[in-house]
């Protein structure tokens, strides 16, 4: 009887043995599988984070690269410059490319000064921008004491009021029509509206020249009496978006 109660048990927990032996191996195989999905998950985490690295490396030079030309550009200018007249500069000189011309350089321009106004570019006026450390070392040179926003504000506007016409000798507008030249103006820029004095700043930053003794009121007048152009109720002027969409069907 004994030993039958003994053989009993030995089986019992031989039983018990081969069932954690059992449980033990499910338990492995889940934590092998388990094991194969975080190796891939992180493959895959690790490819991403090289592709991004890699774009990271592509576009953070040549965005700096051009920051670089546009705060060369307002350096040599000693003052500042229109958002067209730095697009032109930087066609001129080469130093910002675009596959898409002056409309594509201009984008840059624009979104670069843009993504920067906080800390390197400060915007004086409607596209008017120019560098902060100018105005940093106008205020130590001159002891200024800090002024308020308002007075800030005035002060920039009588800076844009007053900023000069900026005049090259060839551009993209040099030798055409006033018609054509102004159609051009509009193009190049998504034919957003335009008030007269835009027209005749970008047009002078584009190498345009008139004859005329007075070129603002010669374009006041094509702007009225050309059937290409339309007043954008009261934002200024624009193409006529007949125009546009006869030409977006060709």
């Amino acid at each position: 009887m004994e030993k039958a109660a003994l053989q009993d048990v030995l089986e019992e927990q031989i039983s018990s043995l081969q069932e954690q032996e059992f449980l033990l191996r499910q338990k492995r195989e889940l934590l092998e599988r388990t094991l194969m999905e975080l190796q891939a998950m992180e493959g895959f985490l690790t490819t991403g984070k090289q592709q991004l690295e890699g774009q990271k490396k592509l576009s953070t030079p040549v965005e700096g690269i051009n920051k670089t030309a546009i705060v060369s550009i307002l350096r040599e200018a000693g003052r500042p410059l229109r958002i067209t007249a730095i697009t032109q500069r930087a066609m001129q000189n080469g130093s910002i490319q675009s596959e898409k011309g002056q409309r594509g350089v201009y984008s840059i321009v624009q979104t670069i000064l843009n993504r920067n106004k906080k800390k390197i570019f400060l915007k004086r006026g409607r596209g008017v921008w120019d560098l902060r450390e100018r105005l940093s070392n106008k205020a130590k040179n001159n002891a200024e004491v800090p002024q308020n926003e308002e007075h800030v504000r005035r002060k920039e506007a009588i800076v844009t009021s007053s900023l000069p016409y900026t005049t090259i000798t060839e551009g993209p507008y040099t030798g055409k029509s006033i018609g054509d030249a102004i159609e051009a103006v509009f193009e190049g820029n998504d034919n957003i509206p335009l008030t007269v004095q835009d027209i005749v700043r970008i047009l002078r930053d584009g190498g345009w020249v008139s004859e005329a003794k007075n070129p603002r009121q010669s374009i006041a007048s094509t702007l009225s009496r050309d059937p290409r152009f339309e007043n954008a109720l009261g934002e200024g002027y624009r193409l006529k978006r007949e125009k546009n969409s006869t030409e977006a069907v060709h």
